[in-house]
């Protein structure tokens, strides 16, 4: 070393010696650092020690030559062996078997519905309304047949009512609730014939009882008390009546289609097969053809209420200027001849009761539509069956209504 400058040659190793650390000390070259204060401090801190204090403790981590290095966590014990080998396996089967059963829940209960529908006597639930509460053969009853809404269907919750009548002998008459504005010419019909059938098969009185309409195929169903019993059609004040007439409804859209660009172009056997279509109007054969369905279902009608109305049967000219389709008040009803007494639901069962001779010791039912699951899902089923295309075809095709379009 020379003068205030480093000679590199200091600091060589000889040759094939090994490789280590040297320290520059005020002495020279040094194989061992030099000491290191622990408390590192300032000249004047040192000199004054009342004035600067106490030197400051060193952090935990360190010491003489310098911070202590943190030594590494021990490591973590192995986990133990688990004690029953069965459970992972058993626990992975039972939730396959979860989903697999929540995936084929539906399914089983579409076939449990099925299957008791089979069986199910009637998806009609009996109400007591008075009488005894027992449930036995032994006791007279009357049964209130409720008959509302629009008349569509042959089956359902009025078919049901009236099959659970047919089976029980103890039922001595019956009273027709209606409140319905008609509905399809065929489905009318239907149940018309069904309670004529129950009436003579039981040999049992069949009363009125008319809501806020009883029209059309409302009364076409009303006239199954037949003309034997007189006072058996009850009306309330309010209500409304007649409506005896048939309608098949057709639209004609062909300038809305030709304003669209729509024209039909169906495949057909005939050219009266597509009788009715939408996309043109009706062809002079085509109406004369639905006119004619229309005048026999309307004598049809006609006929019914010979059958029911025995001041009818008896001058058949009477009942032309009531034929025309039009509704009529109670009031109107009653001077024509229409229906047979202004009462309400009350005073029609009080005519049942002395039609039947039962007295007062009687059970009176009504019937509510049951909640049950094979209701439930027969209700979803005619919900899923009326779709779009349902609905279009219903439109497009003539059908005949004893229906009255308004509202009471």
């Amino acid at each position: 070393m020379s003068g205030d400058r480093l000679n590199p040659q200091d600091f060589s190793e000889p040759a094939g010696a090994a490789a280590r650390v040297r320290f520059q000390t005020p002495d020279g070259l040094s194989d061992q650092a030099p000491p290191r204060d622990p408390f590192p401090r300032s000249a004047a801190a040192s000199e004054d020690p009342a004035r600067y204090g106490a030197p400051t403790p060193p952090p935990l981590n360190s010491g003489p030559a310098g911070p202590v290095p943190y030594l590494p966590y021990p490591p973590y014990p192995p986990y133990p062996p688990p004690r029953c080998s069965w459970l992972p396996p058993f626990m992975g089967c039972l939730g396959c078997s979860t989903l697999l059963g929540l995936f084929l829940l539906p399914f089983f209960i579409i076939a449990i519905v099925a299957s008791v529908g089979t069986i199910s006597d009637s998806v009609a639930t009996r109400k007591i309304l008075s009488g005894p509460k027992i449930v036995s053969s032994d006791v007279s009853k009357i049964a209130i047949i409720r008959v509302e809404g629009t008349i569509m269907s042959n089956t359902g919750f009025i078919n049901d009512q009236i099959e659970d009548v047919m089976k029980d002998d103890s039922v001595r008459a019956i009273v027709l609730r209606i409140d319905s504005p008609g509905g399809s010419v065929s489905a009318s019909d239907y149940y018309y014939n069904k309670l004529t059938r129950l009436r003579k098969k039981k040999s049992i009185p069949i009363v009125v009882s008319m809501g806020g309409v009883c029209a059309s195929g409302g009364y076409y169903v009303a006239m199954s008390v037949g003309n034997e019993e007189k006072d058996v059609l009850f009306a309330e004040p309010t209500t409304w009546t007649g409506s005896i007439g048939v309608i098949i409804s057709h639209y004609d859209l062909s300038q809305l289609a030709e304003k669209w660009g729509v024209r039909e172009d169906s495949i057909k056997s005939h050219e009266l097969k597509g009788m009715g279509s939408l996309a043109r109007p009706l062809s002079d054969q085509e109406r004369e053809i639905l006119q004619s369905l229309v005048y026999d279902a309307f004598e049809r009608f006609r006929e019914v209420v010979y059958s029911g109305r025995s001041c009818f049967d008896q001058n058949h000219s009477a009942l032309d200027p009531l034929a025309t389709g039009q509704v009529f008040t109670t009031d109107y009803a009653l001077q024509s001849g229409l229906v047979d007494k202004e009462g309400y639901l009350e005073e029609a069962v009080e005519r049942a009761k002395t039609l039947a001779g039962t007295g007062d010791n009687v059970q009176i039912f009504t019937y509510k539509e049951s909640d049950s699951l094979s209701a439930l899902f027969s209700s979803a089923q005619s919900r899923m069956e009326q779709n779009t295309l349902d609905t279009l075809r219903t439109l497009a095709t003539p059908h005949a209504y004893y229906l009255y379009n308004g509202e009471n």
